[in-house]
């Protein structure tokens, strides 16, 4: 399998990355940059870490952002199926009047 040279934070990483080489180089792209934002928006909090420490306070901060991305798709989701069971509570209330009138 070839490798993928990136670039993070600073420090070349060589990545298995097959068929999906600019896949993983975009991915590793938009990780630096991120980490990059981080350290921007706390420069402070974030002097002497490790790179370890970064990497693991950026996949904190995407496992939240992917968990509040999931809690607003079952939102959408939930909305979406409470408008059908309205439609149907409407349809079924529609045909029983229809079915007592005969």
């Amino acid at each position: 399998m070839s490798s993928v040279e990136v670039i993070i934070n600073g420090k070349l990483y060589k990545i298995g990355g097959g068929d999906n080489a600019e896949e993983v180089k975009a991915v590793a792209q938009e990780l630096d940059s991120r980490i990059n934002r981080f350290k921007t928006e706390n420069p402070t909090s974030f002097l002497g870490l490790s790179q370890e420490t970064l990497f693991l306070f950026e996949a904190l901060s995407l496992i939240a952002e992917l968990q509040e991305a999931e809690k607003q798709d079952m939102r959408v989701e939930i909305e979406l199926l409470n408008q059908k069971i309205k439609k149907l509570t409407d349809t079924v209330a529609s045909l029983q009047k229809v079915v007592n009138k005969n």
